[in-house]
């Protein structure tokens, strides 16, 4: 707002001393406008071109899926050619990690591994939020909770974003990794049953679904509307 300000002032001032030319009101609105069109498009000084990445994981101790997004983002980062975020519940050995390489993490409050009803209510608008203050390009999900919750909200994030005129649209990539299918695991068959279909729609709301194995790829495969 204050470049606006600025710059609409600065061409009001220069243009007044000149007598031949329009209405410096005119001009300076047309330059106020101009920069709010390109604020409002993400042209920046300082990240114009950079691609902004924001991962978003359950929990933040350092299991095989912290690692894998340590390891993403702290490759992502090194070359400076993108913004990369991390998101997740708690401050374990993972934000401290990535905090060391000097990668950006936001927690997520009343995020983590239990279920309750309300506090996954408060966490998908929770992620709503974020990505709309953020706007990353891409919104890679990792763990099954997570995927889910963060897919949802990321469809309803892009929804929102093309209601908008096409010039102001900041609609991102949805990616999944899965870290192996929890309805896989030894649970009550009504447990299994309603984890499976959460699975199934974390999939099908996102644009691309990693297996970190050639098992999992398999199992993904076999769900319905599921491609290669």
């Amino acid at each position: 707002i204050g470049i606006l300000i600025l710059v609409g002032y600065t061409a009001h001032v220069y243009l007044r001393e000149n007598k031949n030319s329009p209405s410096p009101w005119v001009i300076g609105m047309m330059a106020s406008f101009i920069c709010f069109h390109m604020s409002m498009n993400g042209y920046t000084f300082m990240n114009q071109g950079r691609k902004k990445i924001l991962y978003v994981i359950t929990k933040s101790n350092f299991g095989g899926a912290q690692r894998y997004v340590y390891d993403l983002a702290t490759a992502f980062s090194d070359g400076g050619n993108c913004a990369v975020s991390v998101a997740c519940g708690g401050s374990g050995t993972l934000v401290q990690k990535l905090a060391e390489k000097n990668v950006r993490t936001i927690p997520i409050p009343r995020l983590d591994r239990d279920i309750h009803l309300l506090d996954e209510v408060r966490v998908f608008f929770s992620l709503l939020s974020l990505f709309r203050k953020e706007h990353p390009g891409i919104i890679h999900l990792n763990s099954s909770k997570i995927g889910v919750l963060g897919a949802l909200a990321a469809r309803s994030y892009n929804l929102s974003e093309w209601l908008k005129p096409r010039a102001y649209r900041k609609t991102a990539r949805i990616i999944f990794t899965v870290h192996g299918w929890p309805f896989q695991e030894d649970r009550p068959a009504w447990q299994r049953a309603i984890i499976y279909a959460f699975s199934w729609l974390t999939v099908l709301l996102s644009h691309t679904a990693i297996a970190v194995s050639e098992y999992d790829a398999r199992i993904g495969r076999l769900k319905w509307g599921v491609g290669r």
